[in-house]
């Protein structure tokens, strides 16, 4: 079995078995002789034989960076097509559960807040003070078929305006992120909303036409954030001070969220709707709800489409599709561990690349590096 280093992964193309070993930054599929198929508990499902005549063997790989824990790479396999080089070679994608990082877009991620303050329902100090927008990052990981939410994400909200009260209860105006009065017959409030950081974390959603249900994603405070609100209350009850905010909530919108792709740029829309419970006097006296949407963009890769390749008489030619105007190189190995650049800047104006290089040794290994 030819292998690299890296945790063993395996899959299956069709009918044939494939044993992979993972190489990070790394995409790609390596057929070799009397493989085997394992799940990742190392149960055999199966075994065949794949005889080969002789020992050349293509591997044709594209890049992804990985950032996601080794053990929780996930692989999608789709064979592309078979070519015989006194056996068989086979060409292929993985498309491995990568970590992706989106970047809020502040001028479309908005969130209002609602809810009471001791007991009195929530008006803003003035125009406004009850709206802010959002920047910061949003991690996550996506497969063809579902997104997961993956935790470290830092979504921070927009100082606005100087609201009462100051950061520690007591009287006078500063800068923060929200500002909310209320009035009733047994007295009033006022609260400001300083530093808040949202993480967002779930388990995989299923990715439907570009829309998944966000329902069971989980909005929550770090516990290393400065997230805060600052109270004064008079009246029956007269009480300044400020709390740190934290816990969990849920999203309960019933909008889908989408993750949709038009050219280079990814787009995910999160619709938002998600309650806590604070205790500012006495416990669960208050209701902070959060209304809104995120919307967080990425630049994606181009997809890179590999063909068959072309084997001549010690000559083989690499071919693929991507976007036009790229640059890539063309590397081999004869070990998987050293590689040397055969083409250092492949480039066309089409979608439609080729390299056609000599061959050497009893075996070559090729990848394609962008």
């Amino acid at each position: 079995m030819i292998s690299a280093s890296g945790g063993n992964h395996v899959t299956k193309c069709g009918r044939f078995s494939l044993s992979l070993r993972e190489r990070p930054g790394v995409r790609g599929i390596l057929a070799t002789p009397h493989s085997e198929v394992y799940t990742n508990s190392m149960h055999r499902l199966r075994s065949e034989r794949v005889r080969q005549q002789q020992a050349n063997v293509l591997l044709l790989v594209e890049p992804c960076i990985s950032l996601a824990p080794m053990k929780a790479v996930v692989y999608h396999c789709r064979l592309v097509g078979i070519s015989v080089c006194g056996g068989l070679v086979f060409i292929g994608t993985l498309l491995s559960a990568c970590a992706q990082v989106f970047t809020l877009d502040t001028n479309q991620s908005s969130i209002t807040i609602s809810g009471t303050v001791v007991g009195t329902t929530m008006q803003p100090q003035a125009t406004g003070s009850l709206t802010t927008s959002y920047a910061g990052t949003i991690q996550t990981a996506v497969t063809d078929a579902t997104i997961q939410f993956t935790g470290q994400s830092l979504v921070l909200a927009q100082t606005n305006g100087s609201w009462q009260p100051l950061p520690d209860g007591t009287t006078g105006s500063a800068p923060a992120d929200y500002g909310a009065q209320g009035t009733s017959p047994l007295g009033s409030g006022k609260a400001a909303l300083r530093n808040l950081l949202f993480d967002l974390t779930s388990l995989p959603l299923n990715l439907t036409n570009n829309h998944f249900d966000s329902r069971s994603l989980t909005f929550f405070f770090p516990s290393n954030a400065t997230s805060s609100i600052a109270y004064a209350v008079s009246g029956v009850v007269s009480k300044s001070g400020s709390k740190a905010l934290a816990g969990y909530a849920t999203n309960a919108v019933t909008t889908l969220a989408t993750l949709s792709t038009v050219g280079n740029q990814q787009t995910l829309t999160i619709p938002v709707q998600a309650q806590y419970l604070l205790t500012l006097v006495s416990a669960n006296d208050s209701t902070l709800n959060l209304h809104g949407q995120l919307v967080a963009v990425r630049t994606v890769a181009p997809p890179l489409l590999l063909q068959p390749p072309a084997i001549g008489s010690q000559t083989v030619t690499l071919q693929w599709q991507s976007a036009p105007g790229l640059q890539f190189q063309v590397q081999s190995s004869t070990d998987l561990v050293a590689w040397q650049t055969n083409a250092p800047n492949v480039t066309s104006a089409t979608t439609n690349y080729s390299w056609t290089g000599p061959t050497s040794g009893t075996h070559q290994f090729f990848r394609i590096a962008h």
